[in-house]
Parts: structure tokens; sequence; C-alpha cells
């Protein structure tokens, strides 16, 4: 569309005015945006743009993929959104089940306190390993695996 116009703005100048094509490092918004005055420009001077090259109905099916692409955004940034808060949810109910667990420790610790067997198996069932939060470093030439700082 923009060789179009460049094309067309020898006969009428106005066309070009704000219309470039988006360079790789715009943002998504500005993408849109450019996009969407574009398809502006080319659908208020489709008589003429169409004399040099462009389809009839491209000014409404460009406006039709720009609206297909910011929906696309949209959901995704949903997407991201609900994710966030999946993960404080989760991070939420976790802490809640360590609390019981921890209270029903200490229930279970002052319950075998007289019980030494019985102490020791409640000790040695709820020693569960558990993945390591901290990332390991590899262990270099000879040396061993320290937490990473």
């Amino acid at each position: 569309l923009t060789g179009v116009l460049k094309h067309a703005a020898r006969e009428q100048p106005e066309l070009v005015a704000g219309v470039k094509r988006p360079d790789r490092s715009s943002s998504l918004q500005s993408f849109l945006t450019r996009g969407r005055v574009a398809a502006a420009t080319a659908g208020a001077h489709s008589a003429v743009l169409v004399r040099f090259g462009m389809a009839e109905g491209y000014p409404a099916e460009l406006t039709a993929r720009l609206d297909q692409f910011e929906a696309a955004l949209h959901e995704r940034h949903a997407g991201q959104a609900s994710h966030t808060g999946a993960r404080a949810d989760l991070a939420a109910v976790s802490a809640e089940i360590m609390g019981l667990v921890n209270r029903i420790g200490a229930l279970n610790e002052f319950r075998f306190r007289n019980d030494a067997e019985a102490l020791g198996a409640w000790r040695s069932a709820r020693n569960v390993a558990w993945p390591v939060a901290e990332r390991q470093k590899r262990p270099e030439a000879g040396g061993d695996l320290r937490p990473a700082a």
C-alpha cells in the first residue's frame, strides 16, 4: 500500500502525509496505528489508488486484518493477566496448605512426645525430599555444586 501511495502522491501529494511503513523496531501499537492510518487514507482515496494498482476491496480487507490482529493482541494480554492471577492464587493456596501442615506437625510432635517410635516415624514421614528452589551452578573442572549467587 505504501508503494501505491507513493506513486499516487505524484498526482495528490497529501496521500503520503502520515503514511509510513512501520519499521521492525516499532511497537505493536505503533504498527496498528500506522496500519489504520494507511487503511483510512486508502479508503478515502480509493478511486485514485485503484488507478495506480490497488485492489478495490483492499482498504476494507486491511481494516479487517488489523481488527483480527488487534483481537489476537487482546487475547494474548488477557492470557498473560490470567496466568499472573493463577500464579498468585497458587502461591496463596500453597501458603495456606503449608500453614496447615505446620500446625499438624506441631500437634503430632506434642501427641507423640512420650512415644519415641511414633515420633520417629512421624518425623521420617514428614521429611520428604522437595525440589531445590535455588538453581545450582554446573560443576566446573574439579569443582563442586554451589548455589548460584
